[in-house]
């Protein structure tokens, strides 16, 4: 099968590498659409340590069983499926407790770190366990069913926030999570939604999802207290994963606020304890979602989320390498790439 192989920083080749063969609990499924998360971007430069070469990378997708394992039941050739993207055990206490995202044996296809390596969906095929499998409804799109993964992280940013009614909302970062936690974060009827992003582009589709306002990261500082009368924000979603970004988060949150932590992007950033400390925020991370997919599929299903705006493009695989290179490059107006194998 054709795939679409992280070789080595800032290099993906397209490659013939064999087709897997299921096992009795297992599918293989041809996939149809493969969203490039910007976690997937990150791991190309080679600094995260979170994908290690070679790797097929891709873990938003959708596509068509091909071949269930014979142990399989209830999902027969033919089928439209997504699926989330952490691959659980099922028989741990955190996924006893749906808490999938917990899990201790977890594996993420595209991902490749030490202990936990799973080729993902930029391929031809991909070969997943049938439990983490969800047939598409009819309404969805190859695409728009890839896109149900990053709307689950969204939902699941938004639960750790425990509950946003009334409240002022602040999200660092308009990228696909961070949009993704403004659609999420509309549902719970907020009293104001405040986004801030370097990208104009960003900060007008920001608007058109939902947003009450949108900034440049200066301006953000003032605009939070002006529409909090100085309080600050009751929850801010800090979804870039930089010491800037978070300091920000910190200091734009109200005594007694929430920041929860989305962005992924460094791995040991300072940041002001003593503010975290002395305001008494609850500091929370978010870490994709915990049974979340399901409400989400539902939810774009149903039209209450719409994830198409995210869309900058659709392209074949064969092109996946210069489509890395331009999300890298950021010097277009692109949030979302789909590539279709």
């Amino acid at each position: 099968m054709k795939a679409l192989v992280y070789t080595a920083p800032f290099t993906l080749e397209l490659q013939d590498i064999p087709t897997p063969n299921p096992g009795p609990d297992e599918v293989l499924i041809r996939v149809k659409a493969v969203g490039i998360c910007g976690s997937d971007v990150h791991g190309y430069t080679g600094t995260t340590g979170r994908r290690c070469p070679p790797l097929v990378m891709g873990h938003e997708a959708a596509g068509i069983v091909a071949t269930p394992g014979s142990g399989v039941h209830g999902i027969t050739k033919g089928t439209p499926v997504c699926f989330d993207s952490t691959v659980y055990c099922d028989s741990c206490t955190a996924c006893q407790n749906r808490q999938y995202n917990r899990c201790v044996r977890r594996s993420v296809p595209g991902v490749g770190v030490k202990g936990m390596k799973r080729q993902g969906a930029m391929a031809e095929y991909i070969l997943l366990p049938s439990r983490v499998l969800k047939e598409m409804p009819a309404a969805l799109s190859f695409v728009e069913a890839a896109l149900v993964e990053p709307v689950s992280i969204g939902l699941h940013a938004v639960a750790r926030a425990g509950g946003l009614r009334d409240q002022a909302v602040f999200i660092i970062g308009a990228g696909t999570i961070g949009l993704c936690t403004l659609l999420a974060a509309r549902l719970s009827t907020p009293r104001v939604i405040i986004v801030s992003d370097l990208r104009e582009d960003r900060l007008a589709l920001a608007l058109s999802l939902g947003a009450d306002v949108a900034v440049k990261p200066d301006q953000s500082r003032a605009t939070v207290h002006e529409l909090t009368q100085g309080a600050g924000a009751d929850a801010t979603f800090e979804v870039v994963g930089l010491a800037g970004t978070i300091d920000a988060a910190i200091s734009a949150t109200r005594i007694g606020g929430h920041v929860v932590l989305v962005g992924n992007a460094t791995r040991m950033p300072a940041m002001d304890v003593q503010k975290v400390v002395s305001n008494e925020l609850t500091l929370t991370g978010s870490y994709a979602s915990a049974g979340e997919y399901e409400d989400a599929l539902h939810l774009v299903a149903s039209g209450a989320i719409d994830p198409k705006p995210l869309v900058s493009g659709i392209f074949p695989l064969e092109q996946g390498a210069e489509c890395f290179e331009r999300l890298h490059r950021a010097e277009e107006d692109l949030v979302k790439i789909v590539l279709t194998p």
